[in-house]
């Protein structure tokens, strides 16, 4: 009789922790998934060609465009209107802030959750002698 029971028990704590882990895997993507759109942004911000002279600075809708699509890799959806690009730029530097502000998407197998997350990053640029 204990026999039996005690492989109850496991069962269902295998059962138990397998579905604790799907959902914390799931949990994770999506903040792993922020933390890289986080990472890419920074990228942008810097513009290390830019710096090192073998291309011109991106324009407002490049930068936009570019996050838009970096987002998609990373498996978020995003639209053109949810990036806001600020930029200045003087003749010898170029600064840049990018922001993002989203939902992300959890699916729970019964339930889904939006966790809501705003980004933003900014990097100046110095450009080269021209």
């Amino acid at each position: 009789m204990k026999k039996g029971l005690s492989k109850k028990v496991l069962t269902l704590l295998f059962l138990g922790l397998t579905i604790a882990g799907l959902i914390a895997w799931r949990v994770a993507a999506c903040y792993i998934a922020n933390a890289e759109l986080k990472s890419d942004m920074r990228y942008l911000c810097r513009q290390l060609s830019v710096t090192t002279g073998l291309a011109d600075p991106l324009s407002e809708d490049q930068l936009r465009d570019a996050v838009v699509k970096s987002a998609k890799d990373d498996g978020i959806e995003l639209d053109r209107d949810q990036v806001t690009v600020e930029k200045t730029a003087t003749r010898r530097e170029s600064t840049v802030r990018l922001a993002v502000d989203y939902d992300g998407k959890i699916n729970l197998f019964v339930i889904t959750i939006n966790p809501h997350f705003s980004l933003s990053s900014s990097g100046t640029v110095y450009l080269p002698a021209q």
